[in-house]
């Protein structure tokens, strides 16, 4: 085998494994769960995120809403995308802690783009569920829901 053909192998089996570690973190049931209920506190849809909740405690993320729109510059949210650090489940399967960022891409009043012109992240800590075999959000705390919990 030549040099040529062992640097590609080993290239391509980094990029595999790469691609699986990003898969796991991102695509299981409860990360999932955690960017669906997530965007929809971004948005201010406190009814869809009731879908997702354990328990009404998970819904104090909706408090610090008016300060949410004020760090979005209340633009106009164009794409939103996670990336997931960690994901620990609990010994017996039934729990998880996600620790992510929440990144936003949004527009201020009167721009068009395609994309969003400015950047806004937020960093999370969401405690999971399974309630019934289905994930659910237990607690969920941002930047806004640490900082200014007491609002």
């Amino acid at each position: 085998m030549r040099l040529k053909n062992i640097i590609l192998f080993f290239a391509v089996a980094f990029a595999g494994y790469m691609a699986y570690g990003y898969a796991v973190l991102h695509f299981n049931q409860a990360s999932m769960v955690y960017k669906n209920f997530a965007d929809a506190v971004l948005r201010d849809e406190p009814d869809k995120a009731r879908l997702y909740v354990a328990d009404a405690a998970a819904l104090d993320a909706f408090k610090t809403a008016g300060l949410r729109r004020k760090y979005l510059g209340d633009g106009d949210v164009k794409l939103v995308y996670y990336s997931i650090d960690h994901v620990f489940f609990s010994a017996d399967g039934n729990g998880a802690t996600i620790d992510g960022r929440q990144i936003a891409r949004v527009d201020p009043p009167g721009a068009g783009s395609v994309f969003g012109k400015n950047t806004v992240t937020f960093s999370n800590r969401v405690q999971m569920e399974k309630v019934n075999g289905i994930w659910k959000v237990k607690t969920f705390e941002d930047d806004l829901t640490r900082n200014h919990g007491a609002l």
